[in-house]
């Protein structure tokens, strides 16, 4: 069966911010408002954040609301309030993540909010029951902050196989963010994966144009 996508194009970041990094997922705040206008004039695009870095509500959110975008975070519901604690090099790459009222303020806004785990850790690789556990915590750590439901879930490092769609369906999971294109099974009745473009500091205005032409 052919994968039920949403025809929408989402661009995938990560931190928003001109802090020095041993890596590629930090976009400069220069570089993304560049990006931002060119975003803005594409009907059927938006904006998706891995991670729920505080960067994102400091250097990112304004933007998002003045250029009138679609945005959807994606939290790790253990590192809320907190640090990161891999992809850490000497404590180069450390970087705080938004905290509970942060992520309140950024939905009352307009944001939508969806669930990157609770550990970061990869869900392909986890027994049954951390899966379980991992997906249930999240979820309702994410739903006692916005008093709403969460539908949404981003699997960390897009690693996505089809017993991972299964207990995300269960959960309570129906819209899954993925770089992948996967097929969905018939079973999974109204499940849908959306697909989103990862964009780095590397990527021009230039290169977003490539990706949302394909």
């Amino acid at each position: 069966m052919a994968p039920r996508s949403k025809s929408r194009k989402g661009y995938s970041y990560h931190s928003i911010s001109d802090s020095f990094q041993l890596g590629i997922n930090r976009v400069p705040r220069k570089k993304f408002n560049s990006h931002i206008d060119y975003i803005s004039t594409k009907l059927d695009a938006f904006l998706s954040f891995d991670d729920g870095y505080e960067s994102f509500y400091t250097n990112a959110l304004d933007s998002i609301i003045k250029a009138n975008l679609s945005a959807i975070v994606f939290p790790v519901t253990g590192s809320i309030g907190s640090y990161n604690n891999w992809d850490v090099n000497f404590l180069i790459n450390s970087e705080r993540h938004m905290d509970r009222k942060q992520i309140a303020d950024a939905y009352s806004r307009g944001v939508k909010i969806g669930s990157h785990g609770h550990r970061h850790r990869s869900f392909i690789y986890m027994s049954e029951s951390e899966l379980v556990n991992e997906l249930k915590v999240s979820k309702e750590i994410l739903e006692d902050i916005v008093s709403e439901e969460i539908d949404s879930l981003s699997p960390p490092f897009g690693h996505l196989d089809l017993r991972v769609l299964d207990y995300a369906y269960e959960a309570g999971y129906r819209k899954i963010y993925s770089h992948n294109d996967m097929s969905i099974p018939k079973d999974l009745g109204n499940l849908e994966i959306i697909q989103t473009m990862p964009i780095t500091r590397l990527d021009s205005v230039s290169a977003l144009k490539r990706k949302f032409s394909g």
